[in-house]
C-alpha cells in the first residue's frame, strides 16, 4: 500500500530519470544488453555453480501474468555483484529492457556526473543514499514502490480506497507493466573472511517499504551468492587474507530459493493494513505520518520483514559447500552499531584501517577487538 504522495513522487522522479521516449528506450536496450553480455561471457569463463534458476525465471512469469511486481533480494560481496549475476539469465531477458531488474546504485558512484547519471540511467539502476544517510524514506525508496506498483492495476481516485493509493494510470507505457525490482539489503558491500566468510550483515528496512506498501503483493524470491568478493576484492593491498586470495578455489556459486510463502506476505501486510487503522491515518491521508515513519510498532514491523528475509537468504546460504554457520549476533543491528564507523572506512579511507587490521585474522575479528 502506498499513500498518494509516495506514488506521485516515485512517478514523478521516474519521469525525470527514464521517461525519454523511443530513442531513449533503444539507449537502454543497448546499454542493458551489451551489459548483460559481457557478463554473460564472464561468467561461462569462470567456473560456476548456480542452482534455482528456475525458481526465478517462473516467479518473473508469474509476475508479469498477474500483474504484480517481483522483488528479489540478494546478499551483496562485491561492487560487481549487479550486473554479473544476471550473465545467467537467459538472452530473452538480457536483451529486453522490461524483462531486467531495476536495482539500487550508490548516489555517489552511480549518478556523480551527468555521463555516470546517464549510463546507470539508461541500465535501470536508481541512486540511493548510502550510509543511513537518506533513511527508508528517501526518494530512491519511493521509485522502487512505485515500480512495484503496475500501473495497469491503479486507477485514479480523489477518494479513500482500501490501499490507500491514488495516483494516475496514464504514467509512462513502460511502468504500466509488471516490473521486476532487486535488492541489496545489507545496504553495501560487505566482505567478511574466514571463518566467517559469507556471512551477512543485518537487512535494512527500505526492503521492508517494498515488501508492505505496493498495492498488490509482490512476489519475493531469496538470493544468496558467493565467490564474486574472491574476484574483485575490497581488503587493502598488502593485506591479503588466506581463503579470500590464496585460495584456489574461485567458484561463483549462485543460490535462488523458492518465492516467499504467499501467506507470510499477506501476513506482514495484514499487519502494516491494520497499525494504518489503529493510527487513523487513511481517510484523508496523501502524506505517510511521522507516527508510520517513526513510531515504535511500524519500527518493530518493518525489522521484523527484514529480518525474516534475512533468514531466507540464510537458508540459501547454508546450502554453498563449506559455509561455516553465522554467529547470531550478526543478525542483531545492535551487533553493528560501532562497527559502522570501521566498516565505512573500510570502503571510503581504508589507508586508516590497514592499521587496525589483523593479516592472520578476518575482518569480523579484527572489527570486535577494536570494538572493545
Amino acid at each position: 500500500m502506498s499513500f498518494r504522495n509516495v506514488s506521485l513522487r516515485g512517478s514523478q522522479l521516474l519521469g525525470k530519470l527514464d521517461s525519454r521516449g523511443w530513442g531513449w528506450y533503444v539507449a537502454k536496450k543497448w546499454n542493458i544488453g551489451l551489459v548483460y553480455t559481457m557478463c554473460k561471457v564472464f561468467l561461462r569463463c569462470k567456473k560456476v555453480d548456480i542452482k534455482g534458476l528456475d525458481n526465478l525465471l517462473e516467479a518473473h512469469r508469474q509476475a508479469r501474468l498477474e500483474g504484480r511486481g517481483l522483488l528479489t533480494v540478494m546478499n551483496h560481496t562485491s561492487v560487481l555483484d549487479d550486473p554479473v549475476v544476471w550473465g545467467m539469465l537467459p538472452n530473452d531477458n538480457g536483451w529486453i529492457p522490461y524483462l531486467m531488474r531495476w536495482a539500487t546504485g550508490a548516489k555517489d558512484i552511480c549518478y556523480k556526473n551527468k555521463l555516470y547519471s546517464l549510463f546507470f540511467g539508461a541500465g535501470q539502476v536508481l541512486p540511493i543514499t548510502r550510509f543511513g544517510i537518506g533513511g527508508p524514506f528517501q526518494p530512491g525508496m519511493d521509485m522502487c514502490v512505485r515500480l512495484l506498483n503496475p500501473n495497469n492495476k491503479i486507477k485514479y481516485s480523489a477518494k479513500y480506497t482500501p490501499y490507500l493509493v491514488h495516483t494516475n494510470a496514464t504514467s509512462y507505457p513502460f511502468w504500466r507493466e509488471s516490473n521486476w525490482v532487486h535488492f541489496f539489503p545489507e545496504g553495501y558491500v560487505h566482505q567478511a573472511l574466514e571463518p566467517h566468510e559469507g556471512t551477512m550483515r543485518y537487512f535494512r528496512w527500505g526492503t521492508s517499504r517494498a515488501v508492505l506498501e505496493p498495492v498488490t503483493p509482490p512476489i519475493i524470491v531469496p538470493m544468496f551468492s558467493h565467490g564474486l568478493q574472491k574476484v574483485f576484492q575490497e581488503i587493502p593491498k598488502g593485506y591479503e587474507m588466506e581463503g579470500n586470495n590464496t585460495n584456489k578455489d574461485r567458484t561463483i556459486s549462485i543460490r535462488i530459493g523458492e518465492p516467499i510463502s504467499e501467506t507470510t506476505v499477506a501476513g506482514f501486510r495484514n499487519e502494516w493494513i491494520n497499525l494504518c487503522h489503529k493510527e487513523n491515518v487513511g481517510l484523508n491521508a496523501e502524506t505517510m505520518p511521522d507516527v508510520l515513519k517513526n513510531g515504535q510498532e511500524a519500527k518493530d514491523l518493518r525489522s521484523k520483514v527484514a529480518a525474516y528475509l534475512r533468514e531466507e537468504v540464510e537458508k540459501l546460504r547454508l546450502t554453498v559447500p563449506n559455509m561455516n554457520p553465522e554467529l547470531p549476533e550478526f543478525k542483531e543491528p545492535e551487533f553493528w552499531s560501532d562497527i559502522d564507523k570501521v566498516h565505512k572506512g573500510v570502503y571510503n579511507h581504508r589507508g586508516k584501517v590497514r592499521m587496525l587490521r589483523n593479516p592472520t585474522k578476518g575482518l569480523i575479528e579484527v572489527v570486535e577487538a577494536n570494538k572493545d
